[in-house]
C-alpha cells in the first residue's frame, strides 16, 4: 500500500488459495514438483546458451558446454555475474554487486544538472543523453560527452572497488560497434582496470 503497509488479509488469502489440494479431472497422477532450486539470474542466461532448438525438440551444445563462460547480468540497481566451467559455477568467481544502470543514469543527470545549474532534469531527457551524449536544452543541443565519460568510469570503479581482484572481459555482441567497444576499453584503464581481455564472439 502507499503508507508502506501490506495488505496482510488479501497475503493470507493468496495463501490459502496456493494450499488447496488440485486433482485431474480425468483421474490420473497429479503432477509435482521433484525438486527445486534458486538459481542466479545470470544463470539462467548460460541454460538458454548451451540449449538449442533441433528436429522439434531441445538438445546440449556439446561445443558450448565444455567451454567456460561468464555471464554478467547488469541491472537497473545490481549488477549480477556467475562463471560457469567444467558444468559448475565458480562461487569464488561469482556473485552480486550494488551498482547498475540507474546509477549511471544518477551520475549523468546530476553532471548535467550541476553544468547548467538546473534543480530538476525530467527522466526522458537523463535517458537520451545516456543514450545519445546529447540533450536539449534552452533550445538547443548540447554535449554532454565528458558527463557521460565521468559517469561511466565512476560506474567501472565502484564495480572495481567491490571485487579488486577482478578483470575485465569483453564480448562483444555481433550489434556491437567499435566505438562501443573502445568505450568499454578507456573507461575501464580510467578506472584503473587493466588486466582487460577481450573474447571470441565466433561462437
Amino acid at each position: 500500500m502507499k503508507d508502506g503497509s501490506q495488505r496482510l488479509e488479501v497475503v493470507e488469502r493468496k495463501r490459502a488459495s496456493l494450499k488447496q489440494g488440485v486433482r485431474p479431472i480425468d483421474g490420473r497422477q497429479t503432477a509435482a514438483i521433484a525438486f527445486h532450486e534458486v538459481i542466479p539470474e545470470a544463470l539462467a542466461a548460460w541454460y538458454d546458451h548451451i540449449i538449442s532448438e533441433a528436429n522439434g525438440g531441445v538438445q546440449l551444445e556439446a561445443e558450448r558446454l565444455g567451454e567456460p563462460v561468464a555471464v554478467v547480468d547488469i541491472g537497473g540497481r545490481t549488477t549480477d555475474f556467475v562463471v560457469v566451467a567444467d558444468q559448475a559455477v565458480r562461487h569464488n568467481s561469482s556473485g552480486s554487486l550494488r551498482c547498475g544502470l540507474l546509477d549511471l543514469k544518477r551520475q549523468v543527470a546530476d553532471g548535467i544538472r550541476g553544468r547548467f545549474d538546473l534543480e530538476e532534469l525530467s527522466e526522458r531527457v537523463a535517458e537520451d543523453a545516456v543514450r545519445n551524449g546529447s540533450v536539449r536544452l534552452f533550445g538547443k543541443n548540447h554535449d554532454v560527452a565528458d558527463q557521460l565519460r565521468d559517469a561511466r568510469r565512476q560506474l567501472v570503479e565502484r564495480l572495481h572497488a567491490e571485487n579488486p581482484e577482478g578483470s575485465v572481459v569483453i564480448q562483444a555482441s555481433k550489434k556491437s560497434t567499435n566505438k562501443m567497444l573502445v568505450w568499454v576499453m578507456d573507461a575501464s584503464r580510467q578506472a584503473g582496470v587493466y588486466n582487460i581481455s577481450i573474447a571470441d564472439s565466433s561462437t
